[in-house]
């Protein structure tokens, strides 16, 4: 009997450490430029006809109150798409202090029969007031680049210890949960 109980919660335990096919970004990529790039290359099934599709209807679904898309561009003939994507983070809540940003990004699709490679590039962040102060206008002054906390870990912000390293955590968290609900979509 004690060997069945062991069966049964040792299967389940090993089967979700292997964590199958889901990406997992556990520390920060960057490129030959020192730019920060997440990229995943999806094998499916699929013609380039349905891969187009099911990016779309991630698009279409994707949008929350947290995650706001826009400037969406999609050439067929070339098989790719990309947008621009804003991503509300809380990155440190406590009674005491609420410390967050605006993750922008640019998450782009080059597909084709049978193969999907998704990127999340060109990652720059603001602060909500500066987000809000400077909606429809050029935030480009306003913009922290990317690389600051997550490369070269130097945004320190006052009252946030840490900052860079929370704000990595925060992104790392973010752009595993993206990729896990694109993956999700091509069903794998």
């Amino acid at each position: 009997m004690k060997k069945w109980m062991l069966f049964i919660v040792l299967v389940p335990l090993f089967t979700f450490a292997q964590g199958g096919d889901e990406m997992k970004f556990d520390k920060i990529p960057v490129d030959e430029s020192g730019k920060v790039v997440f990229a995943d290359t999806i094998l499916t099934s699929s013609d380039k006809e349905k891969i187009r599709n099911m990016i779309y209807y991630w698009v279409n679904t994707a949008e929350t109150q947290e995650r706001h898309i826009e400037d969406v561009k999609s050439d067929y003939e070339t098989g790719t798409f990309s947008c621009e994507i804003n991503d509300y983070l809380y990155i440190v809540r406590s009674t005491w202090l609420t410390f967050s940003l605006y993750m922008k990004y640019t998450l782009s699709f080059e597909y084709q029969n049978n193969l999907c490679i998704v990127k999340l590039h060109d990652i720059s962040y603001i602060e909500p007031s500066e987000f809000e102060k400077n909606k429809n206008k050029d935030m480009s002054g306003a913009m922290i680049s990317g690389e600051l906390p997550l490369v070269e870990k130097k945004y320190k912000p006052a009252f946030v210890k840490d900052a860079s390293e929370k704000i990595i955590d925060s992104t790392l968290k973010n752009v595993n949960t993206l990729f896990y609900s694109i993956r999700k979509q091509f069903d794998l």
